[in-house]
């Protein structure tokens, strides 16, 4: 599969964080970045979602975060 390019904006401590974590695991910083989000989308997968209530036309309906 082909990768898309997505230009996207850090914090320059996090970019910092990262490209060190990417040095010491041999890694280039989008390889580091690709695993980081993979490993984010892992967690949020696993984790328990509850139900955020949203205000739409004074009225508060309930919609669940996929």
């Amino acid at each position: 599969m082909a990768k898309i390019p997505y230009p996207t904006r850090l914090d320059p401590e996090l970019l910092d964080a990262i490209k060190y974590q990417a040095k010491i695991r041999k890694r280039s910083v989008n390889g580091m970045i690709e695993i980081l989000c993979e490993y984010g989308l892992q967690y949020l997968s696993d984790a328990v979602v509850e139900p955020m209530p949203i205000l739409r036309n004074s009225n508060i309906e309930s919609k669940t975060v996929s």
